[in-house]
């Protein structure tokens, strides 16, 4: 069984390998004294699949998409799954409807108002199902669920005394509002709202506040270069590697990165178009090909967003090409220079023809290997000897 959590996010995706198919209705609506997170577990199924769910633009209703991978969602049909009410309990704003599989039935975790727009409570959407209670009768929305080792008595009772992990207590927690929700986002919904990381020890007691260590700054922010704003609201596929946000209420996918410390590299919220990945030379497999704007030949750990490309397809010069742009300066290209060296280049430069050729470059099996994006490993293997 499930113990209900404070692990909070205002849609969900979820890569769903299932025993049954997401709801597309559900029964009463039951009450508490919401954009993405993701369950974790995966359930044997012929045929897995994703499921989303979200409230936006009107926050007036739970809608439902299903589709075979994380990118069909943008087109697939949706289904309306509940619409609010406007009056009594269940009225007001609709947010962060969370979807989980437990115990063989599907739940959906609400934040709804009670009575009136922001007496905002969470819920709990089931064909059968009760109150959600416990000792905090205050603001409460984006609820998740985790495993645990306490049991929990069912999806819709909490055991035990709620506590607090975390409060804004930090400058960049309280810009605008003081924030803590959807674990972890911080300050304002505008483009100061950002994410902070939690950090408890392999083994230690999650149910001890004590437990939980805060980090001293953000680890996910906008970012002007890459025209990414207010990225909050944040979770995980069952790919232990793909990050999703909602950046002004956008849903994003993109991939996380380790660092050597092995502590997760956010790096920067990623511009529009393809996922972005890494090149690394196949004689040296330890680095990896960096934008370096400086003079002479940079030193320390590139940062991660210095080392990530996004591949354009068809380039310049059109055919089997593709160009390479950099994530941490967008118009950025890379391009073989006069001297058989490779440097960046603007696109507003790239105007003649050998300039646009400079920067093409041919998609040959034998120099360009794309893995899966899904797996851990995920690269994109270059070498620099291309001519």
């Amino acid at each position: 069984m499930v113990d209900i959590s404070v692990i909070t996010s205002a849609c969900q995706v979820r890569l769903q390998a299932s025993v049954s198919s997401p709801p597309v209705a559900v029964g009463r609506m039951v009450g508490n004294s919401g954009h993405c997170l993701v369950s974790r577990e995966l359930h044997q199924h012929a045929h897995p699949v994703v499921a989303f769910t979200a409230i936006v633009p009107k926050y007036d209703r739970i809608i439902s998409r299903q589709a075979q991978t994380i990118q069909a969602l943008q087109n697939a049909s949706k289904t309306t799954v509940r619409r609010r009410r406007f009056s009594s309990v269940g009225s007001g704003q609709v947010w962060g409807p969370e979807l989980h599989f437990i115990d063989g039935k599907w739940y959906i975790y609400v934040a709804l108002g009670v009575a009136n727009q922001w007496r905002i409570r969470t819920f709990v959407l089931e064909a059968q199902a009760g109150v959600i209670k416990n000792n905090w009768d205050t603001f409460s929305l984006n609820a998740s669920t985790f495993y645990h080792d306490r049991a929990a008595v069912n999806p819709w009772t909490i055991r035990g005394t709620a506590f607090a992990i975390s409060r804004p207590t930090l400058a960049w927690e309280r810009i605008g509002y003081k924030v803590n929700e959807g674990p972890f986002s911080a300050s304002a919904t505008d483009h100061n709202y950002c994410i902070g990381l939690l950090t408890v020890s392999a083994g230690a007691d999650l149910m001890n506040p004590a437990s939980w260590s805060k980090s001293l700054n953000p680890v996910f922010v906008s970012n002007a270069n890459t025209n990414r704003w207010g990225p909050g609201h944040n979770p995980f596929t069952v790919s232990e590697d793909d990050l999703l946000n909602d950046p002004n209420r956008r849903t994003t996918v993109q991939k996380l990165y380790w660092k050597a410390d092995r502590t997760p590299d956010f790096g920067v919220p990623v511009p529009e178009g393809n996922t972005p990945l890494r090149l690394r030379s196949t004689a040296e497999k330890g680095g990896h090909v960096q934008y370096y704007a400086g003079s002479g030949n940079p030193s320390g750990t590139p940062a991660l967003p210095d080392t990530q490309f996004r591949i354009v397809s068809p380039c310049l010069v059109g055919g089997s090409t593709i160009m390479l742009e950099s994530t941490s300066y967008p118009s950025m290209f890379l391009r073989r220079a006069n001297n058989a060296e490779v440097q960046f280049e603007r696109s507003s430069a790239l105007t003649s023809a050998a300039a646009k050729a400079s920067a093409s470059f041919e998609r040959r099996l034998a120099m360009l290997r794309v893995m899966e994006f899904a797996d851990a490993a995920a690269v994109l293997w270059h070498t620099l000897a291309i001519s």
